[in-house]
């Protein structure tokens, strides 16, 4: 199955940017999508979505005060079995499938649970997830773009560092 390469960027602090640089993104324990690296679709605002996750993590006290922001850009890659869409029509409805069943999934999880059971079902192991996600936070009151796009990689080698903006050294 061919490859597919989407572009986007993430938004963290100088610090933060450096480290990744020097050893490759962390995977995040959790999030909304799950599990893994989070990255903004390459998209109208996303330079904005970018900022502002930033902003919202420096507000919560993350960051250790270092309230610098720089915005890592990148590619994820992988063989198109291992990409989830979840723009897709099909993928939706088996999801909806699974989200009205009657099993009882804590909230936190319920992504995982869903990439867990449509492996399964497809026989493919996911390793890039692309979902539609809300606006981060009320901050962009200017975003005028459609509703943001997320993407998870749930491992590091997919991800290609392209550039950095703003890292100061």
């Amino acid at each position: 199955m061919a490859k597919i390469t989407i572009s986007g960027c993430h938004g963290t602090s100088n610090k933060c940017a450096a480290k990744i640089l020097a050893e490759g993104f962390e995977l995040s324990p959790q999030g909304k999508l799950g599990a893994g690296i989070y990255i903004w679709e390459k998209q109208e605002g996303w330079r904005e979505l970018a900022t502002d996750w930033h902003a919202q993590k420096v507000a919560a006290g993350r960051y250790d005060g270092d309230i610098s922001i720089a915005i890592i850009f990148c590619d994820l890659t992988v063989a198109g079995q291992n990409f989830l869409d979840m723009l897709d029509t099909a993928v939706k409805g088996m999801v909806d499938a699974f989200v009205s069943s009657e099993i009882t999934v804590p909230s936190d999880r319920m992504y995982d649970w869903i990439v867990e059971r449509l492996e399964k079902l497809l026989g493919n192991k996911i390793l890039l997830v692309r979902s539609y996600v809300s606006i981060p936070a009320p901050r962009i009151r200017n975003y005028k773009g459609n509703k943001p796009i997320s993407l998870l990689a749930k491992c590091k080698s997919i991800v290609t560092i392209t550039s950095v903006e703003g890292l100061k050294s």
